[in-house]
């Protein structure tokens, strides 16, 4: 995940349904000398107990500080683990959401922070006079005025601005301390939520940091409607900002690859490596077998390219190899970008100006896996807007 703007434009805001409370939040991505140490024994056994546990994690902070220094990262990102709120996925844990507030918030750790009861907002009573089942003649009365009523509210809603209804609060650092109470679940649950079903393919996010950099509360000049529980709404709202700050840096897809291991005739290895490299494989390694005429193959497959494999290669090479043997091996990036878009004159001199001619296995991974969930697939029906008659004029 890597990004070309400034710190400024990769602060994301999200606000709660009742426009009380703004979350600003970024992201980046985790070094990766600290990536491998994710998969040592060390790490692996501290990440296998309850890891969102409030004693897991702050076991888990010392861990990764101690880590950091050894590999002498920069300064910010040891401190940085020692404000570590969530480690996410359970049972692999190389996703970060760590606290970042500015300190006119005060000095707060939400780990220590105690869970209130959830806070239900509901809209208010009627009077009794109101709640009395009306006469039919009243029925019709009441009818025709809510009809009226909707068709002028459609245009109100239309011109109203909600930034408007609302007015900055300064809290102190005990009241700001108290809001992060009601706020803790719906943070958490957020924040996991986002890294369950990531931004591109609603598939999990890995090798990622979320830091909360700011948070801002309001007060609603408009009577408040039935926005439901305070946790849920800010779940929403983190839930959102989180893929906003995600999509904001650039993104990369990660595949599952396949250990391919088989041997093939001497007539036959050039047509088989070809095959291989067709699906996006990548040989590793091709060595004569000692007194023999045969090769054996190592190679990487991505798991996708990999249904059909077998039988291709007896056809090519009229039996004369091994059928492969298949292992997981790991995962690779795919360095393309999903969302490229030519705008250099280079760039359109090589593609054109229409990206469906592109090659972007990125893309097309994307948008079959989105397809496939039932989820908003990007694609241009139109190409060209003139209307075109094909049909004769009868005479």
């Amino acid at each position: 995940m890597a990004g070309g703007k400034g710190p400024e434009d990769l602060i994301q805001e999200s606000f709660a349904a009742d426009k009380t409370v703004k979350i600003c939040l970024k992201a980046e991505p985790i070094p990766a000398p600290l990536l491998e140490f994710f998969s040592s024994e060390k790490y692996r056994n501290a990440i296998s107990r309850d890891q969102n546990s409030e004693k897991a994690v702050k076991e888990i902070r010392q861990i990764l500080h101690e880590e950091c220094t050894r590999l002498k990262l920069p300064e910010k990102w040891i401190e940085r683990m020692n404000n570590i709120w969530s480690i996410e996925p359970v049972g692999v844990g190389d996703n970060f959401l760590i606290g970042e507030l500015p300190s006119s918030l005060g000095k707060v750790d939400l780990l220590d922070l105690d869970e209130n009861s959830v806070e239900i907002i509901s809209e208010p009573k009627a009077p009794e006079s109101q709640t009395k089942a009306p006469k039919k003649e009243e029925k019709k009365e009441i009818k025709q005025i809510k009809e009226e009523e909707e068709g002028d509210n459609d245009d109100e809603e239309k011109e109203f601005d909600w930034m408007e209804e609302i007015e900055l609060k300064t809290l102190t650092p005990e009241e700001v301390k108290q809001q992060l109470e009601k706020m803790k679940a719906g943070i958490l649950n957020g924040f996991r939520h986002s890294i369950d079903n990531g931004p591109l393919c609603g598939e999990p996010v890995t090798g990622v940091a979320l830091f909360v950099v700011d948070l801002e509360f309001y007060e609603s000049k408009q009577e408040q409607r039935g926005y439901g529980t305070f946790s849920g709404q800010i779940m929403s709202a983190m839930s959102q900002g989180c893929k906003q700050a995600l999509l904001v840096r650039s993104m990369r897809i990660v595949e599952p690859v396949y250990g391919c291991f088989l041997e093939v005739a001497q007539e036959v290895l050039g047509q088989a490596t070809g095959l291989i490299r067709k699906r996006r494989g990548q040989i590793l390694s091709d060595t004569m077998k000692e007194g023999t005429n045969w090769f054996e193959i190592d190679a990487e497959i991505p798991v996708v390219e990999s249904f059909g494999l077998c039988k291709e290669l007896r056809n090519w090479s009229s039996g004369s190899v091994t059928i492969p043997s298949l292992v997981m091996k790991g995962w690779r990036q795919l360095e393309d970008d999903p969302f490229y878009v030519p705008r250099s004159e280079e760039d359109k001199e090589e593609w054109g100006d229409n990206v469906k001619f592109m090659t972007n296995r990125a893309r097309d991974i994307m948008n079959e896996v989105r397809k496939r969930k039932g989820v908003f697939v990007e694609k241009q029906l139109v190409e060209s807007a003139n209307k075109q008659r094909t049909l004769s004029k009868k005479k």
